[in-house]
């Protein structure tokens, strides 16, 4: 092969015919010839070169199809089964006059299954109705997480009023600051290698199984000089300019920050997410236990999450953890204290699972916020049975292929779990174990 491009030597003329004074060309994409990619990488390796060569991404104009194209650009086509999942991607590509259709075709159409995004529950909803104009999934979440608990509870308050209220605007505020980075963490020395004896375990609904526990309200709260260390009077300490937290006889953040596993996390997010403040500078709110939790709200969610399928599993999923994120949004933060505690005992609990796992000789090789793989043997830490908050097996002498923080493959017995930060959801689960692009050839 010349000097030329791979896309270069790929084109041949339209079958139709080409105005060059017009800069239009006449044809019929289904009648050229298709290049078939043998992996999924290497169609990213051609959507990488149309932008190398300067052409011009039409994939969202209204004219993108058809009989007429414009020379020089290219358009990026996805097939879709019923449920959402990418089954085939498609390029098709006009330069200097020339031609050629590229795809990347994983099974047939309607063979696989696969899970719905939050755009496709949140489509499906406004078309129910049952998600308001212009109403984000976050806001849906609350509003669904408050229905819930105002009928379970018999009562007209929202869950915000019965937590709080206006005076505690800046105590909220301030907490917003201690909600704990979720962890990643992946092995140095093991990326791009594929290994193998590897298991991998996840919490079942990690954030609502650690939602049904105590949760803090800021009604009769108090702001303590230093660091006051919570009790069993108020079992809840934030520590709004270090960015800690404690809970009473269960974990302090200021401990759990050390781990190697979170420290390594906190490196990699780059983020100074917690602060070296001397005692003398340091402000406590401490909390008391609300008289309430919202364990009946989670378990109703969680029970109907398993035992649904299609749109209403999708939507119980989505309402549990969104609100969650909603929580502690950052336009208005006014229940992050419960975002807080739920996201800190989750990370206390995987760093515990961490922990157990190299105790028995196992090698940690990533953990991504609610979920841990490991190079080695079974262990009694996971368990094979699920129910809310279980640690269960997902894959067992399975093999891995790791990239970065937020990109990584398992796979066991012909499955492929992908996970990738800078690839867009669509698509996927197109790529083949071992194939999981850098970066460098996925984005524009």
């Amino acid at each position: 092969m010349d000097k030329k491009t791979k896309i270069e030597n790929l084109l041949t003329l339209a079958k139709v015919f080409a105005a060059k004074e017009t800069n239009k060309i006449w044809w019929h994409w289904d009648a050229q010839e298709c290049y078939q990619c043998e992996s999924y990488t290497e169609f990213l390796s051609f959507v990488k070169e149309c932008y190398s060569l300067g052409l011009r991404d039409i994939s969202k104009s209204r004219r993108k199809m058809g009989s007429l194209s414009y020379n020089n650009t290219f358009t990026r086509k996805s097939t879709k089964n019923a449920i959402g999942t990418i089954v085939q991607d498609t390029l098709y590509i006009t330069y200097n006059f020339k031609v050629i259709v590229i795809s990347y075709k994983a099974y047939e159409l309607g063979t696989r299954q696969g899970s719905f995004s939050t755009k496709d529950i949140s489509e499906m909803l406004y078309k129910t109705g049952e998600m308001k104009p212009n109403e984000k999934a976050g806001a849906y979440a609350n509003r669904k997480i408050n229905e819930m608990f105002k009928q379970k509870n018999n009562t007209d308050k929202s869950l915000y009023k019965s937590l709080c209220n206006s005076n505690h605007i800046d105590d909220y505020k301030a907490i917003k600051m201690c909600v704990p980075r979720q962890i990643s963490f992946i092995r140095n020395g093991f990326t791009h290698k594929i290994i193998d004896k590897v298991f991998k375990a996840d919490v079942s609904s990690a954030f609502p199984a650690q939602g049904i526990k105590l949760i803090p309200t800021l009604k009769r709260c108090k702001r303590v000089a230093g660091y006051a260390e919570p009790n069993e009077k108020y079992p809840f300490a934030f520590y709004i300019n270090s960015h800690h937290l404690a809970i009473y006889n269960e974990l302090d953040t200021r401990v759990d920050s050390k781990n190697y596993f979170m420290g390594q996390s906190l490196q990699v997010h780059d983020s100074n997410i917690y602060n070296n403040i001397p005692e003398e500078k340091e402000i406590t709110i401490l909390c008391k236990a609300a008289d309430f939790t919202l364990e009946d709200v989670f378990k109703e969610l969680y029970n109907k999450k398993n035992n649904s399928s299609g749109i209403e599993k999708q939507t119980s999923k989505l309402t549990m953890n969104a609100a969650i994120g909603y929580f502690q949004r950052n336009t208005d933060p006014k229940l992050s204290f419960i975002s807080a505690v739920t996201i800190a005992r989750s990370n206390h609990f995987i760093l515990g699972n961490a922990i157990k796992l190299t105790e028995e000789s196992n090698l940690v090789l990533y953990i991504a916020t609610d979920s841990i793989v490991w190079k080695g043997k079974e262990s009694k830490v996971a368990t094979d049975d699920k129910y809310l908050g279980s640690f269960t097996y997902e894959v067992k002498n399975g093999r891995f292929y790791g990239v970065k923080v937020g990109s990584y493959q398992v796979e066991c017995d012909g499955k492929v779990i992908t996970l990738c930060s800078y690839l867009p959801n669509e698509g996927k689960e197109l790529i083949k174990f071992g194939e999981l692009p850098d970066p460098k050839i996925s984005l524009k």
